[in-house]
């Protein structure tokens, strides 16, 4: 049996962690089960800007999902639809949010919806969803109608958080990752906090995004640092300006003791409530929980939940759609 796992990009990100962690885990698991297995993680280690630059994408997808087994990135739900129609191989799409006030250009919001309505109407019982959330899980059986759904969340190796130990530096705050998703609330927070006298600063895994500005600094560096980093900070910012995926960053940072102030929106408002973190709506609440110094202690349900000891728990409707 043949397993490939297809993705895209020049950095390490949240999402390319949770795919590569369930695709070894989905592994691991069928190889306990007497499966013989050869894995290929193929992954063009670039961005694509424009639109021959993404059709030669596509066709890479087309020409690389081929496998018994095929989980792709949703760039590739197109080639990934056409090859199901015509194989009876297994195709996992992994859609870590879908939200139409993101950034994506106008060719890609067309891109997706004709691949729902395409998905609709074809059915193929050989193509399954993966999300990474509960919010994601209702959102897609919503969507598409007789197309498996599969749930399977982020899992860290708690030991390695629990090694993080620091100091806590009451006057830091860490706006959240660097991204083109944050709120411009956040930077209206930021330039409140900074005439508080707190330090804030953005995390970013782009060494050339790094920078000082008036009221906020954006700060690259390695992962023990950017852990220790974090976890000296007073509260971790989870201002998205859509529905989110989950954000690692936030749950990071409640597994080292940092609270997290966040927005009620998509798969983030899941960890947010299963965390006990703060939920705001508005910049004054966040504020006002900042300055008082309150405290929300996560239960131990939530922090083993997501220990990857735990992850062959969540892979039993994988292993029925791969073996149907």
């Amino acid at each position: 049996m043949k397993f490939n796992y297809l993705s895209h990009g020049k950095y390490l990100t949240g999402g390319f962690l949770h795919e590569k962690f369930y695709a070894e885990s989905l592994l691991t698991f069928l190889r306990s089960l007497g499966h013989k297995i050869e894995f290929k993680q193929i992954r063009e280690h670039k961005f694509f800007h424009n639109w021959f630059a993404h059709l030669k994408l596509l066709l890479f997808g087309l020409k690389h999902s081929n496998a018994d087994i095929n989980l792709l990135v949703s760039r590739f739900a197109l080639p990934a639809l056409i090859k199901a129609i015509f194989s009876n191989n297994k195709y996992i799409l992994v859609f870590h949010y879908e939200d139409e006030r993101d950034k994506s250009s106008i060719v890609f919001k067309i891109y997706f919806k004709l691949f729902f309505v395409l998905l609709n109407l074809i059915k193929p019982q050989n193509l399954a969803i993966l999300v990474v959330a509960p919010f994601w899980e209702t959102y897609f059986k919503n969507k598409v109608k007789n197309c498996p759904v599969i749930y399977f969340p982020n899992f860290f190796n708690l030991k390695e958080y629990n090694s993080i130990k620091v100091v806590k530096q009451a006057k830091q705050i860490h706006l959240g990752q660097w991204s083109w998703k944050n709120d411009n609330k956040v930077f209206e927070l930021a330039d409140r906090l900074t005439k508080l006298g707190y330090n804030c600063y953005f995390s970013t895994n782009n060494f050339e995004e790094s920078g000082r500005f008036d009221s906020y600094e954006i700060i690259a560096e390695n992962k023990e640092s950017y852990l220790k980093r974090m976890a000296s900070s007073a509260y971790t910012i989870a201002f998205t300006s859509i529905n989110e995926g989950w954000n690692r960053v936030a749950h990071e940072s409640i597994l080292l003791g940092t609270n997290v102030i966040g927005f009620n929106l998509g798969g983030l408002g899941n960890l947010l409530t299963e965390s006990n973190s703060f939920i705001v709506e508005d910049l004054e609440q966040a504020l006002e929980i900042i300055k008082s110094e309150k405290i929300a202690i996560p239960p131990y349900s939530f922090i083993n939940k997501y220990s990857d000891v735990n992850a062959s728990q969540f892979l039993e409707s994988s292993i029925q759609f791969v073996r149907s």
